[in-house]
């Protein structure tokens, strides 16, 4: 990571590392703290410097985001949607619509996602864009209800899918940026799952939201790395909440006053201890190495940008999804062995590590990414067919 960078957002993360436990304890979202990463200039760090942003590396941000699910996995999580929005931007043939958003974000404005349904259906979505006619023309208004939208509630926009139903009776599958400051725009901290329970992934719902036609995108089959991209920002996540769970063992293993396992043993020196700890680091040195280096590699496809190059980018990054978080699961499983059964007291809620963990690891089940990836290496069938189907949906519906 650029040090620059790192230095710059030092003190704000280790205020944030400092606040987890009782963010955590008293279910406390992390509304100030992503406010200070946001007035750091986080939201405009991979903007280029002539649009008014940082001009930072793909890897320069992945390693802050690994430093910031190290703090609090909750908030890495929370800027996902803008991650991916930023990158998806970056990948976008000059237009209006990249410009303006790309300069808007560098200003400071922080967008999250609302593209998912209960329903799980995207590409037939229940949330719509009618066209409506009116003694001033026409005006397009959202309706629908998502779920699973992820840092929405801390943010000033949300990336969300709909299906526009013309006038003239088309129907077209397209994506749109929403004004969350509107009337008619409701976002609800109703996520309840056991890990990142601040991340705010709840519901958000849309009622006779008129939108600004010049935003609403279809959707194509182009080559994208968008799945891509989401996908680094979980592995960022697992990362760091591994490498988080080390960490406050070793902690807690420094501050013990006595020996858990072998009393005749200086405490600091108990074999039982310094395995588990050496093993558990091991691991996550090895899955952070190979989450740069993929970053690497989708950093090298995007300026490329071929349709091979991306399809590697995605069986490599799809590749890590399976090791990244069996490995994960393993450390923060296994670390509690450093100190015995003081860890596991509901005081310390070192548990939250695993729990995290757990609940990001279920964004995508690993056998699925086993098969993709398998298929790619076998018939040459790009990771997109089997995985991130919704993101390459026909921009027309109708027959």
């Amino acid at each position: 990571m650029s040090q620059e960078i790192l230095s710059h957002f030092a003190p704000a993360l280790e205020r944030i590392r400092s606040g987890a436990f009782a963010r955590e304890q008293q279910r406390a979202l992390p509304v100030e703290e992503i406010k200070e990463l946001v007035e750091l200039g986080f939201t405009g760090l991979r903007v280029p410097e002539e649009l008014g942003g940082a001009g930072a590396s793909l890897e320069s941000v992945v390693e802050l985001l690994i430093e910031i699910a190290g703090a609090d996995s909750n908030i890495a999580q929370a800027l996902r949607g803008h991650f991916a929005f930023v990158e998806l931007l970056l990948e976008a043939p000059e237009s209006e619509f990249r410009t303006y958003w790309l300069r808007e974000v560098a200003t400071g404005r922080l967008v999250g996602n609302a593209e998912s349904e209960k329903r799980g259906v995207y590409g037939d979505p229940q949330t719509f864009i009618d066209e409506v006619e009116t003694e001033n023309g026409p005006i397009f208004v959202l309706n629908g209800t998502k779920f699973y939208t992820t840092g929405t509630y801390f943010a000033d926009y949300t990336w969300t899918t709909a299906l526009l139903r013309n006038l003239n009776g088309q129907e077209t599958l397209v994506s749109l940026p929403v004004d969350l400051h509107a009337p008619g725009v409701d976002v609800v901290d109703d996520w309840s799952g056991f890990g990142q329970k601040l991340t705010a992934s709840g519901t958000t719902t849309f009622k006779d939201l008129e939108v600004d036609p010049r935003w609403i995108i279809p959707r194509t089959d182009a080559p994208t790395l968008v799945w891509t991209y989401l996908q680094l920002n979980l592995l960022t996540v697992l990362v760091g909440s591994a490498a988080a769970a080390v960490d406050e063992v070793v902690a807690r293993a420094q501050s013990s006053t006595r020996n858990a396992w072998n009393p005749g043993v200086e405490r600091r020196s108990d074999p039982a201890a310094t395995i588990a700890i050496g093993d558990a680091r091991s691991r996550v040195t090895v899955i952070r190495g190979a989450l740069l280096d993929a970053t690497r590699h989708v950093s090298n496809a995007a300026t490329i940008a071929t349709p091979d190059t991306f399809n590697e980018a995605d069986a490599i990054v799809a590749a890590l999804w399976p090791i990244v978080s069996e490995q994960a699961l393993v450390v923060t499983s296994t670390v509690f062995d450093a100190v015995g059964a003081s860890a596991v007291l509901g005081e310390h809620s070192i548990d939250r590590h695993w729990r995290n963990v757990r609940t990001v690891s279920s964004n995508n089940p690993v056998f699925l990414a086993k098969n993709a990836v398998g298929e790619y290496a076998l018939n040459g069938t790009p990771v997109g067919t089997n995985i991130g189907k919704a993101l390459s949906r026909p921009v027309s519906l109708s027959s």
